[in-house]
């Protein structure tokens, strides 16, 4: 196949959708806009969440030219202005041919011979890195990550940025602590849903972790065991009127809007080992820690509600992952992950440092359910497992898969400034359920508070010789807060 003769975008080319890595052609197409630019709508439920190639083609000068890109993890309402990219000219051949190999979710394409290709020798080496590096995302992309507890709260990185560098290895030491988290942007978290429709955000989400832990530390060794739930909600605008009508029972026959709603939750045991060391560099002084994590997936759940509600008439497509009703001796699930931090400490009390959890991340379920249905309701509820459900389903199907997943990254990140012996001031930025970053200050690690900048929030925190107590809060009346935390630890020497 000819490649194309120029770089420039192909305006109002011809697009055809591939579902990668089986190169299955999708009932899906459409033209690329002026800018050669394409607009991915209603992405069938059989589909969502999958990786797609979305190939152009148009005959430019008596040539036929093609061009191409990656969409993963294509959400059901679809993707707006997708760039087709001008270097790379695979025929749809080449793509089905180099795609054999690719059932392990590794990208193998073969690269034209040199005098087959037209770009600069710079250029040609910028496509070796490119394909290079999408290799690598291809090879953890898929569906929605999952989604598990944290393992380092808000107050454990702001402890460990503050913490002087010691070079002795820690006090042998047992400790126990209880963590609650939920954060949403629906209704107040300690009232019931209003008795409204309303609702003014673009999109909505409810997410909640709840962690019980026992943490044995041992020189420069710490072994930590926990209990763990994690749950988020997510929709558009849709998603959440149709989960407040819903709530009061009925659906209104004056509202109509498309619906886009997912759910994912875990419920697993997780063990955790890690390794803190420090070392000088200089006027430096830098503290790390390495760590591993396995567990075992008690119960997991991956849902895809995508449809329109019409008057009272709710129509659309489920698409739900869920170990209910799978033996436990059938679900198999385990996982793993690497964690990693890095705090770089000045001996004028300035420090600043970066912490990742569940790097490269990945979970397994042996079995689960797949239910894929169609579904026609005029009355919806929330189920016991928080998710939306109704019946009668008109079409559906339920088959046991395995399922993979990668995990859920979270990330920490921050910067100490002394004021003055004892007192110290912060700049912090984490994403736990979301991004987020505010202001912190601290006193000798006896107490400390953080005001969340955006979104708003406060978390406050107090320890003494044997335990500590943190509470967060967005709302000066609990009734109106959309944010609650609440920890409570308490350890002893050995």
């Amino acid at each position: 196949m000819p490649n194309s003769p120029t770089l420039a975008p192909l305006a109002d080319a011809t697009v055809q959708v591939y579902l990668f890595p089986e190169m299955t052609l999708l009932p899906i197409s459409g033209r690329t806009d002026s800018q050669g630019r394409y607009t991915l709508t209603n992405v069938p439920i059989t589909y969502a969440e999958r990786d797609l190639v979305i190939v152009a083609e148009k005959v430019r000068n008596s040539q036929r030219v093609r061009a191409m890109t990656f969409c993963f993890n294509a959400p059901p309402e679809g993707v707006t202005g997708i760039d087709l990219d001008p270097f790379t000219t695979y025929a749809t051949a080449d793509l089905r041919a180099s795609s054999h190999s690719c059932r392990t979710r590794k990208m193998h394409i073969a690269l034209y011979r040199e005098g087959q290709c037209p770009l600069p020798r710079p250029q040609r080496m910028y496509r070796l890195l490119s394909l290079f590096m999408l290799g690598l995302v291809v090879s953890w992309s898929g569906a929605q990550p999952m989604r598990m507890a944290p393992r380092s709260t808000s107050w454990d990185w702001f402890s460990r940025l503050t913490d002087a560098v010691s070079g002795s290895p820690e006090t042998p030491s047992i400790s126990f602590r209880a963590h609650f988290w939920g954060d949403t942007n629906v209704h107040p978290l300690l009232s019931n849903p209003p008795r409204t429709t309303d609702y003014a955000h673009h999109r909505g989400y409810s997410t909640g972790f709840t962690m019980y832990r026992v943490q044995v530390a041992w020189g420069r060794w710490r072994l930590t065991y926990g209990w763990e739930l994690a749950e988020q909600y997510e929709g558009n605008n849709g998603g959440v009127r149709l989960y407040l009508e819903a709530n009061q029972e009925t659906l209104l026959p004056t509202t109509s809007y498309p619906v886009n709603v997912r759910l994912n939750r875990s419920a697993v045991s997780r063990l955790a080992v890690d390794y803190t060391g420090q070392t000088d560099w200089g006027e430096w002084q830098i503290a790390y820690s390495v760590g591993l994590q396995g567990a075992f997936l008690r119960r997991a759940q991956q849902g895809i509600l995508n449809g329109a509600k019409s008057g009272d008439q709710f129509t659309g497509a489920l698409l739900l992952f869920t170990t209910r009703d799978v033996p436990p001796d059938q679900r198999e699930g385990y996982h793993w992950g690497l964690d990693a931090s890095v705090v770089v400490h000045a001996k004028t009390g300035w420090a600043f440092g970066v912490a990742v959890e569940s790097l490269l991340g990945y979970s397994r379920i042996g079995q689960v359910q797949r239910i894929e249905a169609n579904v026609a309701v005029n009355q919806f509820e929330p189920d016991s497992e928080g998710f939306l459900r109704g019946a009668p389903f008109l079409e559906g199907t339920t088959r046991p898969v395995p399922l993979s997943r990668s995990t859920e990254p979270y990330y920490h990140l921050g910067f100490v400034a002394p004021i003055d012996g004892k007192l110290r001031s912060a700049f912090l930025v984490e994403r736990l359920d979301r991004w987020r970053w505010g202001v912190g200050l601290t006193e000798a690690q006896h107490w400390w508070a953080i005001a969340w900048l955006k979104p708003p929030a406060l978390q406050l925190g107090y320890r003494w010789s044997h335990g500590w107590l943190a509470l967060g809060i967005d709302h000066n009346n609990p009734q109106k807060a959309q944010f609650l935390m609440v920890e409570v630890g308490f350890g002893f020497p050995l």
